[in-house]
């Protein structure tokens, strides 16, 4: 049974990642490097320019961008893009620019129309009723005449650190099918998640244990962190700002941290198996309490550094659990082979994701393979927890059959007995 449920999950993550995910992005390029488009920027940029001012400033005031990754400003500056898109073709492109980050602010578009020059207002801080297109990131409309050009200007603003890196869709449909493969694959995601919440929660309420409480705990701050990481606040229409934003993805990593250390104390035994381990891991377990409490800080930083001291907190929670669990197989907790397998699909689905956070550089990609990695890993950890159910199920079952034999034999020992002091009692009697 156990083999086919874990077969059954390796399937799921190959035909999430190569069938849903994988390969469904066809149409769309990243403009700072395509001969479709042209993206010029403006360094050191004032805030409060207006786009009149900013159309009449100098050709040599733009300079090109070509790099790879995002354009990041400094803490307080906003970008200024300008976007030539080519159409050699002889019919328009009606097409979606896009940036590709979750964490903007605010991001702004200009394109030029019959009657003036229109602007669109799209991000994170914007309500679903501002936004031109209904998606997680922000993405403008934009209409290439045939044979011509179109110029969108773009402004980023954030209140931590702006950035951006555009891409162009040019054809619309291939965007929307696009994001329609991208939302399928999280529906399912934290459709499997949240199965594996209320399950665990009847589970618990019924038979008390205290490890599922925790694992109930954990699933629900993981799904809380991957939920805002992947732009779920803007997929609903909810406008939310930076810094609030990212302080409440760091403090569900905290917390999702600080109930994992928990939840591997009691499952794996650590207070019985390993004292030591379990020191390490209850003194563990006190440092990411701090952190967790120290997250509202972020609201006065001036960058977003508590989730990348909070994501490397993560890994070294994962490290230290690993670890345990592997000293508590090597004593002989059968369950721990589930928990190791795990967080072997979260690493692998996880570093990608905790790169790109240290690098401030955190995409749609990556924060859609760590949800498919945290799925995996609250489904094989349902795993984990159900055979530790079975295993206590097994010896419980044992115990009592062996409490029966004994009373079964204790029985015939007593009959024999008393058959014997009746005959003794009968023989005297005579």
């Amino acid at each position: 049974m156990w083999t086919a449920g874990l077969t059954t999950a390796a399937a799921v993550l190959i035909w999430l990642v190569f069938g849903v995910a994988g390969a469904k992005d066809n149409g769309v390029s990243l403009l700072a490097n395509t001969d479709q488009g042209r993206v010029e920027r403006v360094a050191d940029a004032r805030p409060d320019a207006t786009i009149e001012e900013v159309r009449a400033w100098p050709e040599s005031t733009w300079t090109p961008w070509k790099e790879n990754g995002f354009l990041t400003a400094r803490h307080g500056d906003v970008i200024w893009l300008r976007v030539t898109l080519k159409n050699p073709g002889s019919e328009p492109l009606n097409g979606v620019v896009e940036n590709t980050s979750y964490f903007s602010d605010v991001v702004e578009a200009w394109t030029e129309h019959p009657n003036g020059w229109r602007r669109m207002v799209s991000g994170t801080a914007t309500s679903g009723r501002e936004r031109p297109l209904s998606a997680r990131m922000a993405a403008f409309p934009v209409l290439v005449p045939a044979e011509g050009e179109r110029v969108v200007y773009l402004r980023v603003s954030d209140a931590y650190v702006a950035h951006i890196q555009p891409a162009w869709w040019a054809k619309a449909e291939d965007f929307f099918r696009a994001k329609t493969n991208h939302l399928l694959m999280q529906c399912l995601c934290f459709g499997v998640l949240m199965a594996l919440v209320f399950y665990n929660v009847v589970l618990w309420l019924r038979l008390r244990f205290e490890d599922t409480g925790y694992y109930v705990l954990t699933a629900a701050a993981g799904a809380a962190c991957n939920f805002m990481a992947n732009g779920g606040f803007a997929l609903m229409g909810i406008s939310i700002r930076s810094p609030w934003h990212e302080t409440l993805i760091a403090a569900s990593m905290g917390a999702g941290a600080l109930l994992m250390t928990k939840f591997s104390r009691v499952f794996l035994g650590t207070r019985e198996l390993m004292p030591r381990v379990d020191r390490w891991l209850r003194g563990w377990g006190i440092a990411m309490t701090v952190f967790a409490l120290l997250t509202p800080a972020m609201l006065w930083m001036e960058k977003p550094d508590g989730i990348r001291v909070l994501t490397l907190a993560a890994v070294f929670t994962d490290v230290v659990c690993m670890i345990a669990a592997v000293s508590a197989w090597r004593r002989g907790a059968r369950h721990a082979r589930f928990f190791l397998m795990a967080f072997a699909f979260l690493v692998l689905a996880g570093m990608p994701m905790v790169v790109s956070v240290l690098r401030q550089e955190v995409g749609a990609g990556v924060a859609m393979g760590l949800l498919i990695g945290r799925t995996l890993e609250m489904l094989l950890l349902s795993f984990a927890v159900a055979d530790r159910f079975a295993q206590t199920q097994k010896r419980l079952v044992d115990e009592t059959e062996q409490r029966r034999a004994i009373q079964e034999a204790y029985a015939d020992e007593l009959e024999v007995e008393v058959r014997e002091r009746t005959r003794e009692l009968v023989e005297a009697n005579a």
